[in-house]
């Protein structure tokens, strides 16, 4: 009687102990199992996709929450980050990144002696567009790029124009009409003056009371527009900034 008894007592214990160990060996594979730390890696001046292989490896996705201008970080590189570099997370979470578009006001380069083709490829490259492109006499070969407008070296904003002078060769400027009226070049410059932070200028030529509109465009104080016209000798040429009058004469 007591062998059975302290042997259903053992069985009891000995479920129990088994229980309890099961128990443990879930809790412990559970632990495993969720998720676990990592390294954030320091992913600032990466450009994107090298940042992506980086955080990756750390099991952690990358974001990109804005874009904003870096005077110091190349375009496409990453210039700010969340979590910060070297902080333990769980892997999995995500990495919040803002993503470099470039330096806001950029060189400009010196396209002089070059052709108007690669003075072109030259300026966008450099981030910038390529505005008027005015051509006067000269003994260089046409097309050559005379002047630059802002001068090489300049900054200037992303994206603003650079206006070009080529040569439009010995000839230029020399036309013969069957009116037997004189054709006259005159060139146009002015300096934008300080008030409004976009004023238009415009240039017109009235020629027997008609007026010809040859420029209207916007411009911030202290630029400097050069516009180059041609007409009859004689016709009037009147220049206005915003609502007052510049400059009025004859060609």
């Amino acid at each position: 009687m007591f062998w059975s008894i302290s042997r259903g007592l053992l069985f009891t214990i000995a479920g129990s102990l088994l229980l309890i160990a099961l128990f443990l060996a879930g809790f412990l594979w559970v632990l495993q199992r969720g998720p676990q730390e990592t390294v954030v890696p320091d992913l600032v001046g990466m450009p994107l996709e090298k940042a992506r292989d980086a955080a990756g490896a750390c099991g952690l996705p990358i974001d990109i929450r804005t874009r904003a201008y870096s005077p110091t970080i190349p375009e496409g590189c990453i210039t700010e980050m969340r979590p910060y570099a070297n902080k333990r997370v769980k892997r999995g979470r995500k990495i919040e990144v803002t993503l470099s578009k470039g330096p806001k006001d950029v060189k400009v380069p010196d396209v002089k002696a070059l052709d108007l083709a690669n003075a072109r490829e030259t300026i966008t490259a450099a981030k910038l567009r390529v505005g008027e492109v005015l051509h006067k006499k000269s003994h260089k070969p046409e097309e050559e790029v005379l002047e630059q407008m802002p001068e090489a070296g300049e900054m200037a904003p992303r994206d603003s124009e650079v206006t070009l002078t080529a040569s439009g060769g010995e000839d230029y400027g020399e036309v013969d009409t069957s009116d037997n009226k004189h054709i006259v070049f005159r060139r146009v410059e002015v300096t934008v003056p300080r008030g409004d932070p976009l004023q238009t200028v415009k240039v017109e030529r009235i020629e027997e009371g008609k007026r010809n509109l040859e420029y209207n465009r916007v411009h911030r104080p202290g630029e400097k527009v050069v516009v180059d016209v041609q007409g009859h000798e004689g016709d009037k040429l009147v220049v206005t900034i915003g609502d007052s009058v510049a400059y009025e004469g004859t060609l």
